[in-house]
């Protein structure tokens, strides 16, 4: 899956909630959501640091509607 393909997902409270309960003393780490399940999959095989960085601030400012990168 191409990093740049991925979207931010905002999920309810609740909805994330009754997934981490049902999934508590399954496995020390559970990520709510099958799409953020994806985002986080591929935020591991990209080719370093940075460019984890950068994908990730260019899912929060499609979440939030911002520019990417932000305008000073």
């Amino acid at each position: 899956m191409s990093l740049k393909r991925l979207t931010a997902l905002k999920l309810l409270p609740d909805a994330v909630v009754d997934e981490a309960l049902a999934n508590l003393g399954r496995k020390p780490i559970h990520v709510a959501g099958q799409h953020n399940l994806a985002a986080a999959t591929a935020l591991r095989s990209a080719r370093d640091r940075a460019e984890a960085i950068l994908y990730m601030g260019q899912a929060a400012a499609e979440l939030y509607g911002k520019p990417y990168p932000p305008k000073a």
